[in-house]
């Protein structure tokens, strides 16, 4: 394989495939397929959103009602999904969290949970396989580490992969 300027004259990468390549029979070729990571701000408040004794079990309280996304899977090709949110709660205590909830199907999609009544900026749940392929609701749902603790959330984000 020749490589001129830093490119590869006669190389046509489409849709993740090589085509039109011409490659000698010795030469050594990797290719890897790039995947995009799309991400779609759920809820954005500088000051903080701040829910109020949303419970121990995950629950969309307060002005989460209003973090609804209709996404039209149909247009995307999804394999995993994860949520990254910046927040804090009022106690120390563990198991505090945000859920990305599927409303149309009636489950979980992906969490992130933290311990203790540090801020946490930009913390992010794992990687969750999710491969809808038709239009979704999607719901943001939160819990505390007790009945009375509130959480103030700055950001929830859905990434999707």
């Amino acid at each position: 394989m020749r490589i001129v300027d830093g490119r590869v004259p006669n190389l046509l990468i489409l849709d993740g495939a090589i085509t039109n390549a011409k490659v000698a029979s010795d030469a050594n070729v990797a290719a890897t397929k790039l995947q995009t990571v799309w991400t779609t701000p759920l809820l954005e408040n500088e000051g903080g959103a701040t829910l109020v004794d949303p419970g121990t079990a995950y629950a969309e309280a307060g002005v989460l009602a209003r973090c609804r996304a209709k996404i039209d899977f149909s247009l995307l090709k999804v394999s995993s999904v994860r949520v990254v949110v910046s927040g804090i709660g009022n106690e120390a205590g563990a198991g505090k969290g945000v859920e990305i909830y599927n409303v149309t199907d009636g489950a979980s999609v992906c969490v992130v949970t933290w311990d203790g009544n540090a801020q946490q900026d930009g913390l992010a749940g794992s990687w969750t396989a999710f491969t809808p392929t038709a239009e979704k609701v999607l719901a943001v749902r939160v819990k505390g580490s007790s009945a009375t603790e509130d959480i103030t959330l700055h950001s929830v984000t859905l990434q999707l992969k």
